[in-house]
């Protein structure tokens, strides 16, 4: 409570005052007691509050999504030093999800040359702590591809295992607890740390995301999202639509149709607004080579890049 006062705290300062008069008889000790009972009393007059100071930390979910066996022991350091370690020692709470696709066949299916059918281990999904859902990518339903609309047809199947996996990797976190929400692929290889800026502003900002502006592809970049819960929400039942969203987008040659595209249209019905984030990180192959985002390194003025290019390119 607030400033509350008592008679007997009066009454303990005019005993004082009392008392000082009959022990001492001379007009200095009288001056002096005198002063100490009225800065007492303007003490207690003062309102003051006697609740103890609490820090308050706000609560972040980073969440991990994608197939973690194919590269994730070459990022998941990456992705511990630069979002989650760092949200830490900015004095963030922070929970960790992880959502993965695994292989029965403990193989990589891809068309890219060079990654086709290399070994993998699906308990690299273990290789950082986290609440933790994993999933045989050859069990999962996905929209039907007979209603393929992109235009690269190849990357259909992907695309749907990417947005499937955001959309489990979100059902996993309480959104109510959290006051800030950062999705993340589990083959990005961070190569700064996340902007705190960008993290409060998510806070204060409901109905705004941060993503990437150098992997926009004709639409929005997707696969790292900065946002408030309820948004991320929006974002990620996105995979609900993928059927509803090719129906009334058929295939044509005027339109690149693809999963940045796609997630152009989802903030557009949902009036979400779109900001660049200054985050810059490499996607990492099964190979460990880098995809075309290796190019961008010098642009971005990243620490150390001749080694990282010796690293993965």
């Amino acid at each position: 409570m607030k400033g509350n006062k008592t008679s007997n705290e009066y009454v303990y300062f005019i005993l004082i005052y009392i008392f000082s008069i009959f022990l001492y008889n001379t007009m200095y000790i009288y001056i002096y007691v005198t002063i100490i009972i009225l800065i007492s009393l303007l003490f207690c007059i003062i309102p003051y509050n006697k609740e103890p100071f609490v820090d308050k930390k706000n609560n972040v979910a980073v969440i991990i999504c994608g197939f973690a066996p194919r590269s994730f022991k070459y990022t998941y350091e990456s992705i511990d030093k630069n979002i989650i370690q760092h949200l830490k020692s900015n004095h963030f709470n922070v929970d960790v999800f992880h959502h993965s696709l695994l292989s029965k066949r403990n193989r990589i299916e891809s068309n890219r040359p060079g990654e086709n059918d290399i070994l993998i281990n699906n308990n690299d999904v273990n290789l950082l702590k986290a609440k933790l859902k994993t999933e045989y990518q050859e069990d999962i339903v996905l929209p039907d591809g007979g209603k393929n609309c992109w235009k690269d047809k190849k990357a259909f199947q992907n695309a749907c295992r990417g947005i499937y996996s955001e959309y489990n990797s979100f059902k996993l976190i309480n959104p109510n607890h959290y006051d800030s929400t950062i999705l993340i692929t589990s083959d990005s290889l961070f190569l700064k740390p996340i902007s705190i800026k960008e993290v409060n502003d998510s806070i204060e900002n409901k109905n705004i995301v941060y993503t990437t502006p150098f992997n926009q592809s004709g639409g929005i970049a997707n696969g790292f999202y900065i946002c408030n819960s309820l948004t991320m929400k929006k974002i990620t039942n996105r995979f609900l639509n993928i059927e509803t969203f090719c129906k009334h987008n058929p295939d044509s040659n005027e339109r690149n149709i693809n999963s940045e595209y796609f997630l152009k249209t989802t903030l557009d019905d949902n009036n979400i607004i779109n900001k660049n984030s200054s985050m810059f990180y490499l996607k990492i192959r099964a190979n460990k080579k880098s995809n075309q985002y290796i190019k961008l390194l010098d642009k971005y003025h990243i620490e150390n890049s001749e080694e990282i290019k010796k690293l993965y390119s």
